[in-house]
């Protein structure tokens, strides 16, 4: 069980006590069923995988109800994800979930918080709260223009211990985000600077009032401390079948799945296009958002000549190359709009998925001395082409949107990758 305490707003006339005190559970079989907002990026990468050992989702009416899934107290203000302690020592990175400006980071406090009683960077404070208090689990702002109305002489005070909070750009539709319990030495920002969705601000922790490694995102609707419930349920998403796919084949069931999962989309007039070849710069996006990264928006600042830093694909082509699941061309270039072959496809499909290299494999059309063959192992263990027979693989063979679906749904499906809608 984890508790926490989200301490108050204080003016230099009076004080405001908002106490909220929350529980999350951890639960092994735990199953998301809503969505960020598209104004809204992931804090974390991998949001759909069993990385993730326990959600607790806000309850802003105070119901004790929400309908993404589990809330452990009426009043929960933010959404709770809870990791295990192996993988918080490996490193878990937290982004910025929108653009904006860093308004407080506060660093340096004992991580491995399990009670009140572990340390004294664990503790409550002793000491009556005040402005730019740092005591125990407690740090506190300075007085500044932080009170709801926008006026003077307002700050905060929070049990998170290692934390960031980000004032987001006029345009986009939330005030703020808070990122709580950060690991010691691990945030990156600092008051003041300017920050991209998607950019790493620090690593998972379990500092502050806490018993263990979790990360607490909160959003602020349209001031300071203003906190909303910002997800929104799948379902709410079109989910009917492509009227060009077939709901019978493998290829429309895919295609519906991963169209319900917000990983694919159709064209202009509503069809898949199955027929049609996927290009280099739409199949890593497509890996992308089924492995659900927090993308940003990343610029290509020089490093490949073909890669605009307006085009749509140039912030999904360099999250793959910063994750090394893809590079360009010896002369400079990435050929965002090449068809993606099948050799290639499958060394971004195994790296996105972090799916076992060097696995056996039939293909008489693979040998040991090719480049490829350590991925030719994941096409046969997982199915991914179906259609081709007689342990062919067709290494250079170009890639259609329909085999892609089916390539990426399999891989989705054995892993567990999906979502629950139901």
């Amino acid at each position: 069980m984890k508790k926490r305490f989200i301490l108050p707003l204080f003016t230099l006339s009076f004080v405001l006590c908002l106490l909220c005190i929350h529980t999350i559970l951890y639960a092994q079989d735990f199953s998301r069923k809503c969505e960020l907002p598209d104004s809204l990026s992931s804090p974390l990468d991998f949001f759909h995988t069993k990385i993730f050992s326990s959600w607790s989702f806000p309850d802003i009416d105070k119901d004790g109800q929400s309908p993404c899934g589990y809330v452990y107290s009426a009043g929960h203000e933010g959404t709770d994800i809870g990791i295990k302690r192996k993988e918080m020592k490996d490193g878990v990175n937290v982004y910025a979930a929108a653009d904006g400006v860093v308004l407080w980071a506060f660093d340096g406090k004992y991580d491995r918080c399990g009670s009140t009683n572990d340390h004294p960077d664990c503790a409550d404070p002793k000491r009556k709260l005040s402005a730019n208090l740092n005591e125990g689990n407690t740090v506190c702002t300075g007085y500044g223009p932080y009170c709801k109305d926008g006026g003077q002489g307002c700050y905060w005070c929070f049990a998170g211990g290692n934390l960031v909070v980000i004032k987001h750009d006029a345009s986009n539709q939330y005030f703020a985000t808070r990122y709580d319990h950060l690991k010691k030495d691990s945030i990156t920002v600092k008051p003041g600077q300017r920050v991209s969705a998607g950019e790493k601000i620090g690593e998972v922790g379990s500092s502050g009032r806490s018993t263990g490694p979790h990360l607490h995102f909160e959003v602020w609707g349209k001031t300071f401390y203003d906190p909303i419930d910002m997800w929104k349920p799948i379902a709410q998403r079109n989910s009917k079948f492509f009227p060009d796919t077939d709901s019978r084949t493998v290829e429309g069931k895919a295609a519906r799945k991963l169209r319900e999962q917000g990983v694919i989309g159709g064209f202009a007039d509503g069809g898949f296009h199955g027929d049609e070849l996927v290009t280099r710069a739409q199949a890593m996006k497509f890996l992308l958002r089924g492995r659900d990264f927090a993308i940003g928006n990343l610029k290509n600042n020089g490093k490949y000549s073909d890669l605009p830093n307006t085009a749509w694909f140039t912030k999904y082509i360099m999250k793959a190359v910063n994750k090394g699941f893809v590079q360009g061309y010896s002369d400079g270039s990435f050929h965002p709009d090449d068809p993606v072959l099948t050799a290639d496809f499958l060394k971004m499909l195994t790296k996105t998925f972090a799916l076992r290299e060097d696995l056996p494999h039939g293909y008489t059309d693979v040998t040991e001395d090719d480049w490829f063959d350590r991925y030719a192992g994941v096409a046969q263990k997982y199915r991914l082409f179906p259609h081709r027979k007689n342990f062919v693989l067709e290494p250079q063979k170009k890639l259609t949107r329909n085999e892609m679906a089916v390539a990426i749904y399999q891989v989705m499906k054995l892993e567990d990758f999906f979502i629950d809608n139901n």
